[in-house]
Protein backbone atom coordinates (compact mmCIF):
# COMPACT_ATOMS: atom_id res chain seq x y z
CA UNK A 1 0.00 0.00 0.00
CA UNK A 2 1.56 3.08 -0.92
CA UNK A 3 0.88 6.09 1.61
CA UNK A 4 0.32 10.12 0.96
CA UNK A 5 -0.07 12.40 3.62
CA UNK A 6 -1.31 16.33 2.75
CA UNK A 7 -0.98 18.87 5.23
CA UNK A 8 -3.16 21.94 5.76
CA UNK A 9 -4.76 23.56 2.23
CA UNK A 10 -2.94 20.74 0.11
CA UNK A 11 -6.06 18.92 0.09
CA UNK A 12 -7.80 20.19 -3.43
CA UNK A 13 -4.20 21.27 -4.99
CA UNK A 14 -2.70 17.72 -4.69
CA UNK A 15 -5.62 15.59 -5.52
CA UNK A 16 -4.68 16.42 -9.07
CA UNK A 17 -0.98 16.15 -8.67
CA UNK A 18 -0.72 12.92 -6.47
CA UNK A 19 -4.17 11.26 -6.18
CA UNK A 20 -6.16 12.17 -9.16
CA UNK A 21 -4.01 10.43 -11.79
CA UNK A 22 -5.51 6.93 -10.30
CA UNK A 23 -9.17 7.57 -9.52
CA UNK A 24 -10.02 5.93 -12.98
CA UNK A 25 -8.30 2.75 -11.72
CA UNK A 26 -9.97 1.92 -8.75
CA UNK A 27 -7.78 -1.30 -8.40
CA UNK A 28 -4.93 1.18 -7.81
CA UNK A 29 -6.61 3.79 -5.64
CA UNK A 30 -8.83 1.37 -3.23
CA UNK A 31 -4.74 0.48 -2.29
CA UNK A 32 -3.51 4.20 -1.22
CA UNK A 33 -3.62 5.42 2.06
CA UNK A 34 -4.29 9.50 1.68
CA UNK A 35 -3.87 11.17 5.06
CA UNK A 36 -4.78 14.61 5.33
CA UNK A 37 -3.64 16.20 8.12
CA UNK A 38 -4.39 20.20 9.36
CA UNK A 39 -3.59 22.46 12.86
CA UNK A 40 -7.27 23.48 12.81
CA UNK A 41 -10.01 21.62 14.56
CA UNK A 42 -12.24 21.81 11.29
CA UNK A 43 -11.54 21.13 7.79
CA UNK A 44 -11.22 24.49 6.76
CA UNK A 45 -12.21 27.76 8.41
CA UNK A 46 -14.65 28.94 5.11
CA UNK A 47 -17.78 26.74 5.80
CA UNK A 48 -19.00 28.19 2.04
CA UNK A 49 -15.91 25.61 0.60
CA UNK A 50 -16.50 22.57 3.18
CA UNK A 51 -19.31 20.29 1.01
CA UNK A 52 -16.42 20.50 -1.80
CA UNK A 53 -13.54 19.38 0.29
CA UNK A 54 -15.51 16.70 1.44
CA UNK A 55 -16.33 15.53 -1.75
CA UNK A 56 -12.59 14.67 -1.76
CA UNK A 57 -12.38 13.71 1.25
CA UNK A 58 -14.66 10.91 0.21
CA UNK A 59 -13.77 10.20 -3.29
CA UNK A 60 -10.13 9.25 -1.91
CA UNK A 61 -11.52 7.69 1.41
CA UNK A 62 -8.72 9.97 3.37
CA UNK A 63 -8.50 9.88 6.74
CA UNK A 64 -8.77 13.27 8.31
CA UNK A 65 -6.64 14.40 11.62
CA UNK A 66 -7.30 17.69 12.97
CA UNK A 67 -5.23 19.68 15.36
CA UNK A 68 -2.43 17.67 13.92
CA UNK A 69 1.18 19.74 13.13
CA UNK A 70 3.56 18.93 11.03
CA UNK A 71 6.82 18.91 13.32
CA UNK A 72 9.62 17.15 11.20
CA UNK A 73 10.37 15.01 8.86
CA UNK A 74 13.20 12.08 8.30
CA UNK A 75 12.69 12.10 3.56
CA UNK A 76 15.46 9.11 3.94
CA UNK A 77 13.24 7.12 6.11
CA UNK A 78 9.98 8.48 4.78
CA UNK A 79 8.98 9.29 8.19
CA UNK A 80 7.08 12.38 9.18
CA UNK A 81 6.20 13.33 12.91
CA UNK A 82 3.18 15.16 14.00
CA UNK A 83 2.35 16.93 17.55
CA UNK A 84 -1.00 15.54 17.87
CA UNK A 85 -3.70 18.02 20.20
CA UNK A 86 -6.17 15.36 21.85
CA UNK A 87 -8.23 17.99 24.49
CA UNK A 88 -5.49 19.48 26.85
CA UNK A 89 -3.30 16.76 25.66
CA UNK A 90 -0.20 16.75 23.02
CA UNK A 91 1.74 13.75 21.76
CA UNK A 92 4.07 12.80 18.89
CA UNK A 93 2.90 10.41 16.59
CA UNK A 94 5.43 9.42 13.67
CA UNK A 95 3.55 8.03 10.27
CA UNK A 96 5.34 6.37 7.38
CA UNK A 97 4.53 7.70 4.14
CA UNK A 98 5.55 7.30 0.03
CA UNK A 99 4.61 10.96 -0.65
CA UNK A 100 4.11 14.01 1.71
CA UNK A 101 2.75 17.43 0.35
CA UNK A 102 3.16 20.25 2.92
CA UNK A 103 2.27 23.91 2.84
CA UNK A 104 3.73 26.16 5.21
CA UNK A 105 1.75 28.34 7.32
CA UNK A 106 -0.03 31.35 5.43
CA UNK A 107 0.12 34.36 6.65
CA UNK A 108 0.62 38.02 6.29
CA UNK A 109 4.14 39.44 6.50
CA UNK A 110 4.60 41.52 9.67
CA UNK A 111 4.21 45.23 8.20
CA UNK A 112 0.81 44.12 6.36
CA UNK A 113 -0.54 42.57 9.79
CA UNK A 114 0.23 45.83 11.67
CA UNK A 115 -0.96 48.01 9.25
CA UNK A 116 -4.40 49.44 8.85
CA UNK A 117 -4.97 46.87 5.24
CA UNK A 118 -5.28 44.11 8.37
CA UNK A 119 -8.57 46.55 9.89
CA UNK A 120 -10.05 46.15 6.51
CA UNK A 121 -13.55 44.75 6.61
CA UNK A 122 -15.99 43.01 4.82
CA UNK A 123 -18.51 46.67 4.80
CA UNK A 124 -15.20 48.35 3.79
CA UNK A 125 -14.29 46.28 1.18
CA UNK A 126 -17.84 46.02 -0.68
CA UNK A 127 -18.16 49.64 -0.47
CA UNK A 128 -14.25 50.17 -1.99
CA UNK A 129 -15.58 47.69 -5.06
CA UNK A 130 -19.34 49.78 -5.48
CA UNK A 131 -19.14 50.99 -8.88
CA UNK A 132 -20.70 53.99 -8.07
CA UNK A 133 -17.19 55.47 -5.78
Amino acid sequence: MRAIILTSGRLIQDDNATVDPWQDQVWVLKDIDVRFHTVGAVLLGVPIYVRALMEHVERYGAHLNFRSKLVAIDGEARLATFEQKRGDEFSHDEERSDIIHDVPPQTAPGFVRSSPLAALSIQVLRELSDERL
